[in-house]
């Protein structure tokens, strides 16, 4: 089962059920700190240059491309498909090998595209039941180093 995740009326990313509990999305994942962050945009958007300049700053990927998303209880937790690659697909230099970790609870949900406000309020994405902070940023060149000081905060 396919749904779209609405937020304010805007369809953002698509869910592919597999399970009561399980699904897949389109989106690249990453770790810090024990605290994933699912990075969701269009095709071309940034999502995996975003992840390879926050592991240059200390991430650890969760998987590229293709995530899965595993309810545990209460929390919310992404993984690499079991056949995915441990890699990135950069654009313009090709597939790189790197270590991946996982499953990793995620601490929020990042899409990639216009903010409407520089202190914006904050909003929320259901997936699987679990509730998650939905965050919208462009990608520029700061948008890695903000994040990571996002994930860590106490």
């Amino acid at each position: 089962m396919t749904a779209g995740i609405s937020i304010d009326g805007d369809t953002h990313f698509r869910l592919h059920r597999t399970r009561p509990d399980r699904g897949t999305v389109h989106g690249t994942a990453v770790a810090m700190s024990v605290r994933g962050l699912l990075i969701v945009g269009a095709s071309g958007a940034g999502k995996t240059g975003l992840a390879a300049q926050m592991m240059a700053m200390g991430a650890q990927l969760v998987s590229d491309d293709l995530v899965v998303l595993v309810r545990d209880g209460e929390n919310l937790k992404a993984a690499r498909p079991d056949a995915g690659p441990a890699a990135l697909e950069l654009r313009g230099l090709g597939i790189v090998a790197v270590p991946t970790v996982g499953p990793v609870p995620l601490a929020g949900v990042l899409q990639l595209g216009p903010s409407s406000a520089r202190l914006p309020d904050a909003e929320t994405v259901t997936l699987l039941g679990c509730r998650l902070p939905f965050l919208r940023h462009p990608a520029r060149h700061d948008t890695a180093a903000k994040l990571a000081l996002w994930l860590t905060a106490p």
